[in-house]
């Protein structure tokens, strides 16, 4: 809800997904129909592929984007890496906040190469093939958050801070969730809390005392940072 006076527009929707309260950010609505819908910049590839010298591509034609089709400079090329890689973020990320699409503004960082409205449900065909995959994957994603977020606080209920790293196996059909406290140690004189990047680590070593003294913690401490749990993940289970 934006600051000030009462009357002022809504910036966010909230969403009830389980036992969670979502809120979601609001960038646009459309004056007409009051559709709420998402923006997007979507830098050329050539950009995104060498960030660290983008400011010299950027001044080349190599960044631009001047024909439809084509293996390089396309819009074709830049809508295919769109579906493998970003629209299965943007798809969630649209449902969440109840948004019908996203505007998309595609750029090199120095000139504007054109501008598009993607549909929801056109991402999630292209994501998902379908919109009844679509609705799967989203129940048993927040299904699946809701027990690891759940378990997490069972196990740190006073914690204020929780970093969460989830590692798949899909040889053995099996998720490995990281809960990490980073305030649960219990000796005043321990060292600093163990990073997100340690944590795998750390679980990895802890049959091995030399590992967590290289690492400056004991055994003990580390166990009272970090819980450790395996989820079975059943292929073609309902929802």
């Amino acid at each position: 809800v934006g600051h000030g006076t009462g009357n002022m527009a809504q910036a966010y929707h909230y969403s009830r997904v389980g036992s969670f309260l979502v809120r979601a950010q609001v960038d646009c609505r459309h004056p007409k129909s009051g559709e709420v819908f998402d923006i997007k910049t979507r830098a050329s590839s050539p950009v995104r592929f060498r960030l660290k010298q983008y400011m010299e591509i950027a001044n080349t034609e190599k960044s631009h984007i001047d024909r439809i089709t084509g293996l390089s400079k396309s819009y074709e090329l830049e809508f295919y890496h769109f579906v493998r890689s970003t629209f299965i973020k943007y798809a969630l990320q649209l449902r969440l906040g109840r948004m019908t699409g996203i505007f998309i503004a595609y750029h090199n960082t120095q000139t504007m190469f054109g501008f598009e409205f993607v549909p929801r449900e056109e991402i999630e065909r292209y994501t998902f093939g379908s919109q009844a995959w679509a609705d799967t994957a989203f129940a048993h994603a927040m299904k699946l958050y809701d027990i690891i977020m759940n378990t997490a606080v069972d196990r740190f209920p006073d914690a204020n801070d929780l970093n969460v790293l989830i590692e798949p196996n899909p040889d053995q059909n099996t998720i490995t969730i990281y809960i990490h406290s980073p305030a649960s140690s219990p000796a005043p004189s321990s060292p600093a809390p163990l990073t997100p990047r340690a944590v795998a680590a750390l679980h990895a070593a802890k049959t091995k005392l030399a590992s967590w003294d290289a690492l400056g913690v004991t055994e003990a401490e580390a166990a009272a940072q970090l819980a450790v749990f395996t989820l079975r993940v059943e292929a073609g289970a309902g929802g």
